[in-house]
């Protein structure tokens, strides 16, 4: 059985994780995971799973989970580190599905000591992709990723030679306001949060709606898949069925389709290099699926953000951080929807001018 610790199990991808488990527990053992502040849900982990290892967000909680279980329970930050090296010396995969920064330094641990880790953290790769790559290169750890664009784009290049590559294709449902054409300063939180496909946490559907978590991608399939960015491209498909294609040196082309569903995603990413049993039927006779280019003039934020990827060094550290907080603002109904991309840009061009990336 592959041993599992999961970082953000209360989260929308640890939760659909646990279900995977649930579904194959002769292949799969929950030992560890953290959860915030959903602590209802993990008492029904820890009853089902009985693991060894858990981590609250705060002292308090871990108090209140402690009456629950025989397991170590830790907490906050020092509690996710733990977690992510818990038994270094012992094969344990981990599925990194905190969301934000957080997730970045329990993510390059458990790599370090070479833990493969399957990859749900955009954030993780954005702002260190460098670091993270050369760090599992030297550790022989594997990054697989959960993100169902990347995970896609991994089941197309299954078989094939690198050097085949022409061009990675990734999909983009448009978000939820890609039939919005009103004033921006009329969006609400409320239609920003009412995505047509997925059922995603309110962090990642405001990237999406924003067009921001396309750009991260672009940044993740670059470092996952090593490939250029003038090689990475971005085309709406608004049905959510092809997650994203791969174009060869021969112009044929893979594409992944599926039901818009993380599951599949983060069931090949558990069980790689192999496939394990999952019924959610494509149902190809009643198929209706569209591709369109990117409307870079509804989404300034994701022009924005790819150029000071390119840029790397500070920049991606500087744009995943500005978004963060600025999303965290807006869910808080303390900035509008506008200002995301004004405070971001003004973040971006505080950077000094005659700063040069290492």
């Amino acid at each position: 059985m592959k041993k599992i610790i999961i970082l953000g199990a209360g989260g929308n991808i640890g939760k659909q994780t646990i279900s995977v488990i649930r579904g194959h527990k002769e292949l799969f053992n929950l030992i560890g995971f953290s959860v915030g502040r959903d602590l209802d849900y993990a008492k029904e982990i820890i009853e089902e799973f009985n693991p060894e290892i858990v981590v609250a967000r705060s002292y308090e909680d871990s108090i209140k989970l402690k009456e629950y279980t025989n397991a170590n329970v830790l907490y906050g930050d020092s509690g996710l580190l733990a977690l992510a090296t818990y038994k270094k010396d012992e094969d344990i995969s981990l599925v990194s599905a905190l969301v934000g920064t957080v997730g970045l330094i329990p993510t390059y641990n458990a790599l370090k000591i070479g833990r493969n880790v399957m990859l749900a953290n955009k954030e993780t790769l954005v702002m260190a992709g460098d670091i993270m790559t050369s760090v599992a290169k030297k550790t022989n750890a594997r990054i697989i990723p959960i993100d169902s664009e990347h995970s896609a784009i991994l089941s197309c290049l299954m078989g094939e030679n690198q050097k085949s590559i022409k061009k990675l294709i990734i999909t983009a449902s448009g978000g939820s306001l890609r039939n919005y054409n009103g004033p921006m300063a009329e969006v609400t939180k409320e239609m920003v949060l009412n995505h047509p496909n997925w059922n995603m946490g309110n962090k990642i559907t405001v990237d999406s709606a924003t067009m921001m978590n396309k750009c991260f991608e672009v940044c993740e399939a670059h470092h996952l898949f090593n490939v250029d960015y003038d090689k990475i491209d971005v085309v709406v498909n608004s049905e959510s069925i092809c997650h994203s294609c791969v174009e060869f040196i021969d112009s044929s082309i893979k594409a992944c389709l599926g039901m818009p569903d993380m599951c599949e995603a983060i069931s090949l990413a558990l069980s790689y290099p192999d496939r394990i049993t999952y019924d959610n039927k494509l149902d190809l006779l009643n198929l209706n699926i569209c591709f369109k280019p990117l409307d870079i003039n509804k989404y300034p934020l994701f022009t924005l953000g790819l150029e000071a990827i390119k840029k790397g060094g500070i920049y991606p550290v500087i744009l995943s951080a500005a978004n963060e907080a600025c999303v965290r603002l807006f869910l808080a109904d303390k900035i509008k929807y506008e200002d995301i991309y004004l405070l971001v840009k003004a973040e971006i061009d505080k950077i000094e001018e005659n700063y040069t990336p290492s």
